[in-house]
């Protein structure tokens, strides 16, 4: 068994994925950043996918993490 933590202010990026109506086997991808200072010259970018059942809704779970890579996209542009 593998345990990553990633930090939630170095996601940058998030993806939804549904095969259909009814939110069937859906997946969501987010890109972070790996590097550990977050304003570096040479970033270093990694992904990760999460899948969840059919009858999950993923919606919720998709506009919090969309929201905070706004945010930290924000932050890195200032």
């Amino acid at each position: 068994m593998s345990v990553e933590s990633i930090n939630l202010h170095s996601i940058v990026d998030v993806r939804m994925e549904t095969s259909g109506f009814g939110f069937d086997d859906s997946e969501l991808t987010f890109t972070y950043i790996k590097t550990p200072y977050l304003k570096a010259h040479n970033l270093e970018y990694s992904s990760h996918k999460l899948e969840f059942p059919k009858k999950y809704n993923v919606q919720g779970l998709y506009q919090l993490l969309q929201g905070l890579a706004y945010e930290n996209c924000v932050k890195l542009n200032q």
